[in-house]
């Protein structure tokens, strides 16, 4: 229980982190902290265990910011199981490289998860969307700005979860030993 609780405090500090400050000082480099820790999770504890946690890190980050319930989830739980996928096949075997391609998968993921995001808010609210606003709406140097920021917040973000399920699994085990 204890587990569950600092769990849920800590998704829901990367959720103000990115509303109180990513999203004010960051406004228009579209850091992302949320699609970091997402995959960050799926690579720490695998997607069959992180799946709630990412769908309870969309849906909460969507209620707080006022935004369609769900939609941040389901663009998350996409981004996971890719990774995920991504990482049975090449990051297992290889821990440097694996990385490596971990960070390029997060740059981009960035890339591709705001433009996602209007089309489907455009799509769910039925307004018709040209390629030309989409352009205006994201900039080629906003994007190069973001992947940088990205990739460095998913470097943080997997050495925080990484470090944060290794003490909670080894707190696990002490209390089981416990009994």
């Amino acid at each position: 229980m204890v587990n569950f609780f600092i769990r849920s405090i800590f998704l829901f500090v990367v959720v103000v982190f990115q509303m109180s400050f990513l999203n004010v000082v960051s406004a228009n480099t579209f850091a992302n902290a949320i699609l970091a820790t997402a995959i960050a999770l799926t690579l720490t504890r695998g997607f069959s265990v992180a799946w709630p946690w990412i769908v309870g890190l969309g849906c909460l980050f969507d209620v707080l910011s006022l935004d369609i319930v769900g939609i941040t989830a389901l663009i998350l739980i996409v981004f996971s199981y890719g990774i995920s996928f991504l990482s049975r096949r090449f990051l297992v075997e290889h821990k440097e490289s694996g990385m490596l391609l971990a960070v390029l998968f997060m740059m981009v993921s960035s890339v591709v998860y705001f433009p996602i995001l209007w089309i489907l808010r455009h799509f769910i609210f039925g307004i018709a969307f040209s390629f030309n606003s989409l352009h205006v709406y994201v900039s080629t140097l906003n994007i190069v700005y973001g992947m940088m920021l990205n990739a460095s917040l998913f470097v943080v973000m997997y050495i925080l979860t990484s470090k944060m399920h290794h003490i909670l699994d080894f707190y696990e085990e002490r209390v089981i030993v416990k009994r």
